[in-house]
């Protein structure tokens, strides 16, 4: 269901990471623009970053989708996930108003990135929403998560 979520409420932050790690068993993704979110930070109420997969040019890919001022900027992997794999996702968020920025990291490697735009109109960054944390045009979807970390330095995988 959309909004199967743990969250955190954190103090608020320019900079964060989080990171969690997600095993999707079913996929409800269908058509273009279908997409999900397993890591999603929240700024005074407003989603302001988001980690996920989503389908574009009948692919689906990893995505990046952050504000940009209000409105919006996503970045794909060049890779797809698959079903039934673990993998750990980090999420990284820096607000600026010229040059806020973010990056997507699965099992430690950045898969995509998105730079130069203005992050700031929202404000800081005060709650992280782990697991199935948005939903888009998407079907039965059924997803796994497990040890969610926040942090305002990098975390990385479990050892």
């Amino acid at each position: 269901t959309e909004r199967a979520y743990s969250y955190e409420t954190t103090p608020s932050s320019s900079e964060l990471y989080a990171r969690g790690y997600f095993r999707v068993t079913s996929s409800g993704i269908a058509d273009n623009d279908d997409r999900f979110h397993f890591i999603a930070f929240r700024a005074n109420g407003e989603g302001v970053a988001y980690a996920g997969w989503w389908q574009t040019g009948g692919v689906v890919k990893w995505s990046l989708l952050i504000r940009h001022g209000t409105g919006w900027a996503t970045a794909y992997s060049t890779s797809s996930p698959s079903l039934n794999q673990w993998y750990g996702v980090e999420l990284h968020w820096v607000k600026d108003s010229t040059n806020g920025r973010s990056e997507l990291y699965v099992n430690g490697l950045l898969v995509s990135s998105i730079q130069g735009k203005n992050t700031a109109t929202f404000g800081s960054v005060n709650e992280v929403r782990f697991g199935l944390a948005n939903l888009y045009n998407c079907g039965l979807t059924t997803i796994f998560g497990d040890c969610f970390k926040t942090s305002t330095t990098k975390i990385g995988l479990e050892l």
